[in-house]
């Protein structure tokens, strides 16, 4: 990941940027399953 040359001061941060990318799949997913609980139309 091209964040790994953050300053020392941004350390604190390097899970919380790892993780930021898979919000969307995880927003994805949880938009999929709550349409298949409500039942496909």
């Amino acid at each position: 990941m091209f964040f790994s040359k953050l300053p020392l001061a941004f350390m604190w941060a390097t899970p919380l940027v790892d993780t930021l990318p898979l919000i969307p799949v995880l927003f994805l997913l949880l938009a999929f399953l709550w349409q298949a609980m409500k039942g496909f139309p």
